[in-house]
Formats: structure tokens, sequence, C-alpha cells
């Protein structure tokens, strides 16, 4: 089941807000994430994957039929992070926003079994892992914890492909270190905003350090 709440706040932006799976950030009575993107220029659609199938059972056609055909943004943590990559080959996306993804959860190809108890209920798989294509920009954010890293290196290196990953913070929840230190909604709009990337991170860096690979380009900040 794949729920919407549509807020059209008549703007040019639209951003595809995509729900993870855990209380607080996640689809539990569909806990809209990344709720105050409401509060700036953008019409945000919030979808909740109910079935938690990592995109296998999410509704395409319903989230696009609430789309005009322009490219979207769009965001997610987590299994929220894996569908708002996975939609840029459904649909337009100009940029995707992906904080703490996975690269699959297939228990064959998923570095760890965190999620068994999750795909363990998907019996169709129709994405095994995250495909991209080369118009999209994609922005991975995670922690340098041991299994966010390996998610993050089975990433393919590619010149639309932005990995950042951050020193700070417990693992797999980098989206709520970054707001906690009041940092989520900078980085966020800077991205949406085509703010240079070396003044993002330099901007992250007075807090916290990073690792940034772009393509072949690698560099600590």
């Amino acid at each position: 089941m794949t729920n919407i709440d549509f807020v059209n706040n008549k703007k040019n932006k639209t951003v595809v807000s995509f729900t993870g799976i855990m209380t607080g950030f996640g689809v539990n009575d569909f806990k809209k994430e990344f709720i105050n993107l409401t509060k700036y220029d953008y019409n945000v659609l919030f979808v909740a994957d109910k079935s938690l199938s990592w995109y296998n059972n999410l509704d395409v056609s319903k989230i696009i039929s609430y789309l005009n055909g322009e490219p979207v943004i769009t965001i997610g943590n987590s299994m929220g992070a894996y569908n708002a990559a996975q939609f840029s080959n459904d649909y337009p996306v100009s940029t995707a926003i992906c904080f703490s993804t996975q690269y699959s959860v297939h228990p064959k190809i998923s570095p760890s079994n965190k999620w068994l108890a999750y795909t363990n209920q998907i019996k169709n798989w129709k994405y095994k892992h995250l495909v991209f294509n080369d118009s999209t920009d994609y922005y991975f954010i995670s922690n340098t914890s041991r299994l966010d890293r390996k998610e993050i290196n089975l990433i393919p290196d590619q010149p639309n492909i932005h990995k950042i990953l951050i020193k700070k913070g417990r693992k797999h929840i980098i989206a709520s270190t970054l707001k906690k230190h009041g940092k989520l909604y900078r980085l966020i709009n800077n991205i949406i905003n085509k703010t240079d990337i070396n003044l993002v991170l330099k901007d992250l860096s007075k807090t916290m350090n990073i690792e940034y690979t772009n393509g072949k380009y690698r560099k600590n900040y």
C-alpha cells in the first residue's frame, strides 16, 4: 500500500519525500519525513511505502499521477533514500538526496542481515539493487560506520554521483545528527539550489569531518 499526502504550495519546485521504516523517522502512522520542507519554496509530495518493500511494491503510477511531468527533487532516509534514488528510473528527477541509503537489501546482495525481518516479506523482487541513470544528480550522505560505508562503496563512482561520508553521531542516523547540529535543512537547500559543493562541504566541516567522492575525485574536509 502506498500512502500519499501532497502539500501544494503553488511553487515551481516539487520535492518528493519518501519515508523510511523507523518510528519517528518512518512510515508508522505515516510520519512525514523532512516535514520542514513545506516551510520553504517547494511543493512537497510525501510518500509512504506501507508494505516496506524497498520499491518493489510501491505504486509508482499513483505517485506520478500527482506530478505534472516536470522534473522533481527526491529525498529520503534509509529505505526512503533507496526509494528516492530508484524513482529516478521511472520519472524525471533532477536531484536525488539520499541519507543513509542501502545499495541493496536483497539477501544475496546486501552486505548486512539487518533488514531480514522486513525483506523476508518481499515475495516478488522487481528491484534487487539500486540502478542509476546519467542525468540525475545523486547525493548520498551517510555516516562513516562500517555498514554505512559498505553500502556506499557498492554504489558506482560516476560524475553525477556525489558521496558524502560524515564522521559524526551514531551509525545510520546521519539525518538526525545533521538536524541536531542545525545543518540538515541548510544542506538540503544548498543541494537543491545548486550551491557550489565545495562551499557546502566547507560549511559542514566546521563541526564535523567529511569524506567526499565524485567520480574519481576524492577529498577530505
